[in-house]
């Protein structure tokens, strides 16, 4: 929903669908796999297709939607009405990790691990859908604990930040609900780690998607966090600088390498030419997102969906990195809908130069930077009831932005060994221009 809220004005149809799922969801706190969906609960469940509802990823639209749309809109409104849908989907899940056990891990320990409370390892689950390389595996009876016990913890998290955002702004009754589902979502994190998190840092399944769900998601501890990211550069070089992400990861990855020390890594993706990359579907003709990274076969006929929404995050990174303009990872009410914003631009991939514009609520929002002999030249827009922290390549501290024109300008760096393209280091005398 980020990069659709960032390019559109999505309040008003995304808050429709939202009661949509709502009214879909079934009785239990299952969330179909499509809304909205023109059979009831009841026939659906009476169908094989009724079986596949309920997957990690997918439900959990109940809760990282709304919650994406309150960054982006600042709207309590809809977190009032979609919090007792948001309730009821981490609350299915939770209690399918609690109730149930993978046949699999039942036989291997047949005395539960203190930690299995809040491991979701049954039920159907579409995973990391259509990796590169990977034939789709609709199995109902395969073991995705590492992808569902992820979602959990996610949701669950975002569902205890919303509790407490509630309490604070007085708007919900459910003063308990912060603690409960601050408890699940610490339950599902230290239960993942004992499952599928080593030592070293590397993870179980050892790929590129696992790595970069662990790192988004905050599984991995401090401690582990650079080995972790080094271990999904290292996958990323071993598939000869290609992705190997498929539905879930993907928007994702790129943001990931950014904020752990591998933005150089980040842009070569972005910009590879070869297949499975975003410039080779463009190559083959694309106009559209592609379901499946090759679209196409030996014959020129499609050989899935050719409009889907997964591979098209990457937009975001161009929002978010290249210009620099980011939401606040968990605002407040008074800092929510751009109200207060980031701007941080990454140069790198060899680009001279970028430019975006979001135009929020409250006025346009601009980032334009361009680089010249010898550093780089920012101009940042801030709207009428405004602000934002402006965070220039290098330097320690951000700078207060009110509303306004401003210009900065900083000396570009040597690159350090092993460091991001386009580091720099702010110039003697920033310049700081307001009009």
């Amino acid at each position: 929903m980020t990069p659709a809220a960032y390019l559109y004005e999505v309040a008003g149809f995304t808050a429709k669908w939202l009661r949509d799922l709502a009214a879909d969801q079934w009785s239990d706190g299952v969330v179909p796999n499509f809304v909205p969906d023109p059979a009831d609960e009841h026939t659906r469940r009476r169908t094989a297709e009724g079986g596949m509802n309920g997957s990690a990823g997918w439900g959990d639209a109940a809760v990282i939607v709304p919650w994406e749309m309150w960054r982006a809109y600042g709207d309590l409104d809809l977190l009032r009405a979609q919090y007792p849908s948001m309730r009821a989907w981490v609350d299915f899940a939770a209690d399918r990790a609690r109730t149930r056990r993978h046949p699999d891990r039942a036989a291997a320990r047949p005395r539960p691990a203190p930690h299995g409370e809040f491991l979701w390892d049954t039920g159907f689950h579409f995973g990391e859908w259509l990796e590169p390389g990977v034939s789709p595996d609709l199995d109902p009876t395969r073991d995705r604990g590492d992808v569902a016990t992820a979602y959990l913890h996610r949701s669950a998290d975002l569902l205890a930040r919303t509790a407490l955002l509630a309490r604070t702004a007085l708007l919900l009754g459910h003063p308990d609900d912060e603690a409960h589902y601050r408890r699940v979502a610490d339950g599902a994190r230290a239960a993942w780690q004992a499952e599928y998190l080593t030592a070293e840092g590397t993870t179980v399944p050892d790929t590129q998607a696992t790595l970069v769900r662990a790192l988004a998601f905050g599984l991995v501890p401090d401690h582990l966090r650079t080995r972790a990211a080094d271990r999904l550069a290292a996958l990323v070089h071993a598939a000869g600088t290609h992705l190997t992400t498929g539905f879930l990861s993907t928007g994702l990855l790129l943001p990931v390498l950014a904020d752990h020390g591998h933005l150089d890594l980040a842009y070569a993706l972005l910009l590879q030419p070869t297949a499975p990359s975003w410039l080779a579907t463009i190559d083959r003709g694309a106009t559209t997102i592609w379901e499946d990274w090759h679209g196409v076969d030996a014959q020129g006929r499609p050989t899935v969906s050719y409009n889907h929404y997964s591979k098209g995050a990457v937009i975001s990174f161009l929002h978010q990195y290249a210009a620099g303009i980011r939401l606040p990872r968990t605002p407040d009410a008074a800092s929510a809908g751009y109200r207060r914003f980031v701007v941080a631009p990454r140069p790198g991939g060899g680009l001279t130069s970028v430019a975006a514009r979001h135009d929020s609520l409250h006025g346009t929002i601009e980032s334009r930077w361009e680089h010249h002999d010898g550093g780089y030249t920012l101009h940042v827009r801030v709207p009428p009831g405004t602000e934002a922290q402006v965070h220039l390549p290098g330097a320690d501290e951000p700078v207060r932005a009110l509303p306004g024109t401003h210009v900065y300008t900083w000396a570009e760096d040597d690159r350090a060994p092993g460091g991001d393209v386009g580091t720099a280091r702010p110039a003697p005398g920033v310049r700081t221009q307001l009009s």
